[in-house]
């Protein structure tokens, strides 16, 4: 394997380096070169914005793997994007026209990826550009959106084009009063205003529907509802409990096997299991003072 010295990438005016970064494209956008504690921005082949990256300790270019890395304090910024890590690489190949692609981007060591629309935050990150696929992984898993947040203790896939977004281990979202909690939960989001809808890639995101599974756990002001999946329409304040439901305001429980809650009427609805004897009813314990006169 040959290693491009941290010397002669700190070079710029090497020929044979120069012609390599004005090649090497991210989508429309070209990288630029840097050596530790500066950076140059070059001006992108389609695109108003160039791409710039800083680092401490430089650069390194492994020409035979295709892969480029920057060491210590990594940022890389393009218009609004910035993605922040200990260590940057990015691998790349060559198109047919003799241009260079980037194809996966990853980030390692206190990741922090923000944009106009989301702040997502973990320990390790790949980004599959082609598919437009974000994978989070790690213990301290965070995504931040207007008034949504949802963290996670495993991984988080963050598919950016659709944006919907599936956690895994301990997952907790939360939007305004709203939360759920589960063990997994994938999250369908929607821009927050109609300008942003126009710009799949600009303005913040709310949550408009979760399906979540094991141990979920739904709180709202008034009420928590427990299940072992749910799908909870946030848009339409109803959320529709299969498997062990609880659904308890103040004193006031019912229990089945599925139920559906509009949080808008707070009408309950629960279904038997099915079964014989005391295992096919729903229950109910009603506390006197929660009922009004």
């Amino acid at each position: 394997m040959k290693t491009t010295s941290m010397c002669a990438l700190r070079s710029l005016c090497a020929p044979r380096i120069r012609r390599f970064l004005t090649r090497l494209v991210v989508g429309s956008w070209l990288v630029l070169a840097i050596g530790p504690a500066c950076a140059v921005a070059l001006e992108p082949a389609q695109a108003d914005d160039p791409i710039e990256i800083q680092a401490d300790q430089g650069i390194e270019w492994r020409r035979e793997d295709k892969i480029v890395f920057a060491r210590g304090n990594a940022r890389a910024v393009r218009g609004d994007l910035t993605v922040e890590a200990r260590v940057l690489s990015a691998r790349y190949r060559e198109r047919a026209d003799g241009t260079t692609e980037i194809w996966e981007v990853n980030a390692d060591g206190d990741v922090r990826i923000a944009s106009a629309a989301e702040t997502l935050a973990g320990d390790r990150a790949t980004f599959d550009l082609a598919n437009s696929v974000l994978l989070l992984t790690g213990d301290r898993l965070r995504l931040e959106s207007g008034d949504s947040v949802i963290t996670a203790e495993e991984s988080m896939e963050y598919a950016t084009r659709a944006r919907t977004l599936v956690a895994t281990g301990n997952v907790h979202a939360r939007q305004g009063e709203r939360e759920v909690r589960a063990k997994r939960l994938k999250a369908f989001l929607r821009p927050a205003n109609q300008a942003a809808a126009q710009n799949a890639t600009g303005g913040s995101s709310r949550l408009r529907r979760i399906e979540a599974e094991g141990n979920v756990r739904i709180v709202t002001p008034n009420d928590v509802m427990r299940s072992d999946q749910a799908v909870y329409d946030l848009d339409a304040g109803v959320a529709q409990l299969t498997g062990a439901v609880k659904i308890t305001r103040g004193e006031t429980q019912l229990n089945g096997c599925t139920g559906e809650m509009d949080l808008k009427t707070g009408v309950s609805r629960l279904l038997a299991c099915g079964g014989t004897a005391n295992t096919g009813r729903v229950h109910g314990l009603i506390a006197p003072g929660a009922i009004k006169k």
